[in-house]
């Protein structure tokens, strides 16, 4: 039995985020096709290896203990693969770079990296010139990693740099394309509210990037569009600047969730359509885990989920605008796409289809 190294920053449930949820579903889809995996996280009990790094003083005071660390698991489980979700973690590279050194078979799962800045200012400046420094370790790190997983389709977006980079820099190394999934699929039956009143679903770390503002601006516009924010992680100012602007502005149409005090699934199954205002993605979960619940997607123009079928794209907020108006209380729509919403899921993003590719044995 072939044995793998699982590395993540983020791990759920501890961490309820994209990359937490994934590392937990990955480590399924590896077990299921019989490979004896022992999880590494930052700082999180539920693994079977913890660095113990609980911020990054501790990290900065304490490096040489974590490069010991490091050394100890490898040594102790010696793995066929040494695997890592994401990059610019810290964790990450540095087992890499140990694997590396030692001859260890490499593998990363990309899930986009952000090196390029989405908007000019100053901040996002000082952090283009700290990825420059980054830059060259990258280059070393795709050159030498045995298979890339990727997230990316035929669409070229600069969250996929790595994978770009990747396969110019190794001509005969294995690419495989993987998609995310639905934490719902199992679900069998959910209790779908009588309510008349309809209401937009907007599901997500609450950030600029995020750009939940959005939801602001067509909420003043129209009053008669009701949304609902779901959020378990958030930046403390900018969840403070939403809930000021809704107090401020009477805004009765948007509510703001913790997903402590819901169940997302049933927020999903009672919705209208899920609402994606991020100025950037690469595949989120929301959209998926909506598919699998029978909800299409509204969208701003982001090129990485141009191949999704079951969508709307929109160039400006005026369509949005209009899409949002059209599907608004529409429900014999919204129970006419259901079954073939659900089946575009089956066919294109299920554990079934997505365990095939979680097999390693070509390296």
């Amino acid at each position: 039995m072939k044995k793998i190294l699982l590395v993540s920053s983020q791990w759920a449930p501890k961490d309820q985020t994209g990359l937490g949820f994934s590392s937990e579903q990955h480590r399924k889809y590896f077990k299921e096709n019989g490979y004896n995996l022992k999880s590494v996280s930052l700082n999180d009990n539920n693994t079977d290896y913890n660095l113990g790094i609980k911020n990054k003083f501790f990290f900065i005071f304490n490096i040489k203990k974590v490069f010991k660390n490091i050394k100890n698991i490898i040594q102790s489980f010696k793995p066929d693969f040494i695997v890592v979700e994401s990059l610019q973690s810290v964790i990450s590279e540095l087992f890499l770079f140990y694997g590396f050194i030692t001859n260890y078979k490499t593998i990363l799962i990309s899930h986009g990296i952000s090196i390029i800045p989405l908007r000019i200012n100053l901040n996002s400046i000082f952090k283009f010139f700290v990825n420059l420094i980054y830059f060259p370790f990258l280059i070393i790190i795709l050159k030498k990693i045995n298979l890339l997983f990727t997230l990316k389709k035929d669409n070229y977006d600069l969250r996929h740099l790595d994978t770009i980079l990747f396969s110019l820099l190794n001509k005969k190394k294995i690419i495989k394309k993987f998609n995310n999934f639905s934490r719902f699929e199992e679900i069998d039956e959910i209790f779908t509210n009588n309510e008349d009143k309809d209401y937009f679903l907007c599901i997500g770390y609450l950030n600029k990037i995020k750009n939940q503002k959005q939801i602001i601006q067509v909420a003043k516009k129209n009053r008669k569009l009701n949304f609902r924010l779901i959020y378990s992680s958030y930046n403390q100012k900018y969840l403070l600047m939403l809930n000021n602007e809704i107090i401020r502005n009477k805004l009765n149409n948007i509510k703001l969730i913790n997903a402590e005090d819901t169940k997302l699934e049933r927020e999903i199954k009672n919705c209208t359509a899920i609402i994606n205002t991020s100025i950037t993605e690469v595949q989120p979960l929301s959209i998926l885990e909506g598919f699998s619940l029978g909800r299409i997607y509204l969208s701003n123009n982001i090129k990485n989920l141009f191949h999704l079928k079951c969508g709307i794209n929109n160039k400006n907020l005026n369509q949005l605008m209009f899409n949002l108006e059209s599907l608004n209380g529409n429900k014999s729509f919204r129970k006419e796409l259901d079954e073939p919403v659900k089946e575009y899921f089956k066919k294109n993003f299920s554990n079934t289809v997505n365990l095939k590719k979680f097999n390693i044995n070509e390296i």
